[in-house]
């Protein structure tokens, strides 16, 4: 049977598309916008892929080792959101990714070799930046939080029923309900307030729970006065659930790490490439901003740093999809001078 190498499009143009080479005898398959690509991509719509970008070839080691390597591209190759600056190998289901959220694909051999494993894992030492791609969940795969409405009717509901009721176990199975309840409230607190605020809140929580188990199992749960007590403390966690946020610290808009972050490594790395820069050393500055999106691509600062630095490197091209990503990410009251610096960007690139 013949061998064959798939590349299954699954981002971008080309997207549910495929491309098939005979894997036998072959000796290299070029990826790029240019006409004489084995892989092509649209000159106009895939402006991130460059002309030659990528390049596969067979490892000599065996009919199924492959690898990849960048073609000195623009916006760099990203074989499993990793970022390579070598030929690394290329295995059974690995995707590759041209340039930060362009175009990706998935590499596949048919028939599948028979030790087949998970993608390749590159070693999280390795340089360079990591793909960002948005997601619609604001909380990732945590845990859905209830919200405050949503709880306020549920302790309400409850309580009520306990007013109304003698019968120790139905007080039991309604105080479960409240402890889900609770949890969920707890997670959104924990999501949503800082660290040492989410503590002290869980504590608060943990000990209201304790009180009231403690009061629903006892002997004389019926009194109104215990009763009583239950009610007051449903009110508490109501008012603890309604609680707002702690305000956050001002952004600084001019790249430097809060005071809180100063110590952390993002910190540090983030004083470095502002170090690195008004030394005039733009490109060790750029290539620390490289290391900073890859720590935590959530964060603007990174990308900012890159941006004013590829504008002092005279690529002020590159810049605007640098100076974009950052004004998607910063604060309000740091986009002002971002959008500033954006437009002269592209003014100075012809966009």
């Amino acid at each position: 049977m013949a061998r064959r190498i798939l590349i299954r499009h699954t981002g971008g143009s080309r997207m549910h598309q495929s491309d098939e080479f005979n894997a036998d005898g072959l000796r290299g398959i070029t990826v790029g916008r240019a006409e004489t690509s084995d892989v092509r991509f649209d000159p106009q719509r895939d402006d991130v892929v460059s002309r030659e970008h990528l390049r596969i070839t067979p490892a000599g080691t065996g009919a199924d080792d492959y690898l990849i390597s960048d073609l000195n591209s623009r916006n760099g190759t990203f074989l499993n959101r990793k970022r390579i600056s070598q030929p690394t190998p290329l295995r059974h289901n690995d995707v590759v990714q041209m340039g930060l959220n362009g175009p990706e694909f998935r590499f596949e051999l048919d028939p599948a070799p028979s030790s087949a494993a998970r993608p390749t894992r590159l070693d999280a030492g390795g340089a360079g930046l990591t793909p960002t791609r948005e997601v619609g969940a604001a909380y990732g795969d945590a845990p859905r939080p209830i919200g405050r409405a949503t709880v306020e009717r549920m302790l309400g509901e409850t309580f009520g029923k306990v007013k109304k009721e003698s019968n120790k176990s139905m007080w039991i199975g309604l105080a479960a309900l409240v402890l889900i309840a609770i949890v969920g409230v707890g997670t959104f607190l924990t999501l949503r307030y800082n660290a040492a605020e989410a503590a002290r809140k869980s504590e608060q929580q943990r000990q209201m729970l304790l009180r009231m188990n403690e009061l629903v199992q006892s002997p004389k749960a019926a009194d109104p006065a215990v009763l009583a007590q239950i009610e007051k403390i449903s009110k508490e966690m109501k008012k603890l659930a309604a609680a707002p946020p702690p305000a956050k610290p001002a952004s600084s808009t001019s790249g430097a790490a809060p005071a809180s972050d100063a110590n952390s490594p993002y910190g540090q790395a983030l004083a470095k490439a502002m170090g690195d820069y008004t030394a005039g050393n733009a490109m060790a500055a750029y290539q620390q901003a490289q290391n900073l999106i890859s720590m935590d691509n959530t964060r603007w600062e990174g990308f900012y740093v890159a941006a004013r630095s590829l504008v002092s490197l005279q690529q002020s091209s590159d810049a605007v999809t640098f100076f974009q990503y950052a004004l998607q990410k910063a604060p309000p009251d740091s986009r002002a001078r971002i959008q500033q610096d954006l437009a002269a960007a592209m003014h100075a690139s012809g966009h």
